[in-house]
């Protein structure tokens, strides 16, 4: 009986252990894309959005970049979130589908 609990705890231990594995490959960290490469898409985000909205007296606002996935080999995606204007409490930020290239070229701002 004591060989059974055992052999099922360490299944059980070994299950648990993939699954945090896979779960932090899949959700934590973005699979296929370095550190380097989310920061130049970030920057190249920033950079872009900042330079729309210059000069404008109450233009828009950053508020979050997401998640940046690789959608062809040397381009990226992820998902933007921004307000524009005097924006009162409890409204929602907009969002908008934004494409880098390796070139660093944004489109959809």
């Amino acid at each position: 009986m004591n060989k059974n609990v055992w052999v099922i705890s360490t299944v059980i231990i070994v299950a648990v252990a993939l699954l945090i594995i896979v779960a932090r490959n899949n959700y934590i960290n973005t699979p296929g894309i370095t550190k380097t490469e989310i920061e130049y898409v970030k920057t190249a985000i920033g950079t872009e959005f900042l330079k729309e909205w210059q000069g404008v007296n109450d233009g828009c606002s950053l508020k979050k970049i997401g998640d940046i996935r690789k959608i062809e080999p040397d381009n990226y995606q992820t998902v933007i979130e921004y307000q524009c204007g005097l924006v009162p409490p409890g409204i929602p930020n907009k969002k908008k589908t934004v494409t880098v290239t390796e070139s660093g070229k944004v489109n959809g701002i």
